[in-house]
């Protein structure tokens, strides 16, 4: 389940677990201020939601409690962190690069309306596969 609203409702978004579900909600309050402040802090919004109810780091043991505009959207913001602080050898260079590349990222951003997003990490994509043994090798 996923929705927004900012008609005094709350933003509610079900992550999956073996044992139980749960529901991650944001309110309606915190939802406008963010959105008052811009795009990068509307989406900051939902990013630190989810990271705090995965315990503050995407691992195998719990990305299966997220649907997969969760994954995308904690994808996103590893990629703009890494690239934005050391590019794309940063982000190869810190293990992020099979997760970018190896996955469905680049196709889950052009489904979001990202499109020049998307090309960019399709070139990051070719690039990395072509010198994915140089770039991932210990230094």
């Amino acid at each position: 389940m996923l929705g927004i609203s900012l008609n005094n409702r709350i933003f509610a978004g079900t992550i999956r677990n073996k044992m139980e579900q749960k529901k991650i909600t944001i309110s309606d309050a915190r939802l406008r201020k963010a959105a008052e402040q811009g795009m990068d802090e509307f989406l900051q919004v939902f990013i630190d939601r989810d990271r705090e109810v995965i315990g503050g780091e995407l691992t195998a043991e719990n990305m299966g409690w997220l649907n997969g505009e969760q994954i995308s959207l904690l994808a996103y913001a590893i990629f703009r962190d890494e690239v934005m602080d050391g590019g794309f050898v940063q982000l190869i260079h810190n293990g992020y690069g099979p997760f970018i590349f190896d996955n469905p990222f680049a196709k889950a951003m052009r489904l979001m309306g990202a499109h020049d997003f998307s090309k960019l990490v399709y070139k990051g994509k070719s690039l990395y596969d072509r010198y994915k043994d140089e770039l991932t090798k210990e230094c």
